[in-house]
């Protein structure tokens, strides 16, 4: 019987122990996790950064907190704890937005003050700032209004950089597309009204002697 006693004993032991160790596995996965999603997946690589130029840190910061202040006056409900920079070890910009738009708005601001740099994602080159434009390297234009938006939207989602779409997003297409369709239907319609307006009637003069 305390035999029997001792087995139970070791085999709850063994059972405590390999609970512990899953228990701890499971923690340092989420933890690991934790860490790949809280790494800003877009970066900022600005001319001065080749040089390790301490001053080019401070600017971005700095830059970023008076942009801040101007987009939370013009834009009340932003929230700021949601999107947010950042340096990284090796001294570049770190990008951490959750707001699409709100990125843009950094981004071409940032743009018209620095004469070069370069933004990735995960590594791969997605725009470049040239002569105070934001340049979609995918074209080698500038970005159209929301063009950078809905491309960090797709890149946000999974899409691969090779596979996304080079346009505006569907929201601002369909309004353009409506507004230009009300004006041509009311410009046909007021043609229409136009040509099949009869004419008035003559008033009769009575009978000419």
């Amino acid at each position: 019987m305390t035999g029997e006693k001792k087995e139970e004993q070791v085999k709850d032991q063994e059972e405590k122990s390999r609970a512990a160790e899953n228990a701890l596995a499971a923690e340092l996965l989420k933890k690991k996790q934790t860490q790949l999603v809280e790494e800003p997946p877009r970066k900022v690589i600005l001319d001065g950064k080749k040089k390790g130029a301490q001053k080019e840190e401070n600017d971005f910061l700095d830059f970023y907190n008076n942009w801040l202040k101007k987009y939370k006056k013009d834009n009340p409900e932003f929230k700021e704890e949601e999107n947010k920079v950042s340096i990284d070890q090796n001294g570049c910009g770190c990008i951490n937005f959750t707001d699409p738009k709100a990125e843009e708005d950094f981004v071409r601001e940032l743009a018209k003050t620095k004469t070069n740099g370069v933004i990735t994602d995960k590594g791969i080159p997605i725009a470049t700032f040239r002569n105070g434009d934001l340049i979609d390297l995918r074209t080698q234009k500038p970005f159209p209004e929301g063009g950078y938006a809905h491309l960090v939207s797709q890149l946000d989602q999974g899409i691969p950089y090779s596979k996304t779409e080079i346009k505006l997003p569907e929201a601002s297409h369909d309004m353009a597309s409506t507004s230009s369709g009300e004006r041509k239907e009311k410009m046909a319609a007021d043609n229409q009204d136009s040509l099949e307006e009869p004419d008035e009637p003559k008033k009769d003069s009575g009978p000419t002697y």
